[in-house]
């Protein structure tokens, strides 16, 4: 049996920036969006077998991060930079490499840098998602 699996090399992580996308560099990891869904307790006298029941509310898509090497003053930085401190939400896209992409908005919740004496620098942003997040094939 043969498998599908790859791995993530390749993978890109880009911010739209007025009309285009651009990419953030030199990015080694990358935690798509997770969705969660809340529920909603409906319990009642009448509940079979006195069990609590619950239904689906409203989901929430989570976050998604990147980690990074560090670079100061870079176009990335003042990207991170610039949206951290606006609070501008901004459109999101993840390709895989295999060419599927996953887009949504979002703003920058969290920014944070390490700067070891006897390591490479690095950085980890924190995306907020607000609203839908699309899945899309890739480009045939």
């Amino acid at each position: 049996m043969s498998t599908n699996a790859d791995i993530g090399y390749d993978t890109v992580f880009a911010i739209k920036v007025g009309a285009n996308f651009v990419d953030l560099a030199e990015v080694f990891e990358v935690t798509p969006p997770e969705v969660s869904v809340d529920q909603v307790e409906v319990t009642h006298f009448k509940s079979p077998n006195r069990s609590r029941e619950y239904i689906p509310a409203l989901s929430d898509n989570g976050t998604a991060s990147a980690s990074m090497n560090y670079v100061p003053n870079s176009s990335t930085d003042q990207t991170l930079d610039t949206l951290l401190t606006s609070g501008d939400v901004a459109e999101m896209r993840i390709t895989y490499p295999n060419g599927v992409t996953v887009t949504f908005d979002a703003f920058v919740s969290g920014y944070s840098k390490s700067i070891p004496v006897a390591d490479r620098m690095t950085a980890e942003v924190q995306f907020k998602v607000t609203g839908d997040v699309v899945l899309a094939a890739a480009a045939a």
